[in-house]
């Protein structure tokens, strides 16, 4: 089995990030929500649409920070995960979150300042180097085995 998801879609907020600084040292971490258009019609001839929670740790925070705004489409790859917990009152609760491994910037949305210039591709702006960064490192400080029912040294063991 396997955990993964693509979407393609618009932000529908702008990002939310936090600057953390944690036993291992600083790391980033944010939040927001994308806007995803199924492929059909609806009866009202209208295409209905998905609000997912997005969440983005480091390098993809970092990114995030600096090029996406509300309207931007964007292309994620990721895992799916389902945070449950009980409110105050004792009743179950859930939400599902896309935890981001990798994004792109697809279009900008257009300026309604005619004199701002429309936000640039992604390539344009970033060096190698930076696009490189975008993907979340393994080695990085987020610990990953927080959310994962395995250890990366005993992986083997789950496909004997």
């Amino acid at each position: 089995m396997q955990n993964s998801v693509a979407v393609t879609g618009r932000l529908a907020t702008d990002p939310k990030i936090r600057h953390n600084t944690g036993a291992k040292g600083p790391w980033d971490s944010g939040s927001y929500r994308i806007a995803v258009r199924r492929n059909y019609k609806d009866k009202t001839g209208q295409y209905p649409t998905d609000f997912f929670n997005v969440e983005v740790t480091n390098g993809n925070a970092r990114f995030a920070e600096k090029y996406l705004k509300k309207g931007t489409m964007v292309a994620l790859t990721g895992i799916l995960r389902n945070d449950s917990w009980r409110d105050k009152d004792g009743a179950y609760r859930d939400k599902i979150v896309i935890r981001v491994l990798t994004q792109s910037i697809i279009a900008s949305r257009p300026s309604e300042n005619k004199d701002e210039p429309d936000r640039p591709a992604v390539s344009e702006d970033l060096s190698a180097a930076e696009q490189a960064e975008i993907v979340d490192d393994p080695e990085d400080t987020y610990n990953e085995d927080d959310f994962l029912p395995f250890t990366p040294d005993n992986i083997e063991d789950l496909f004997l």
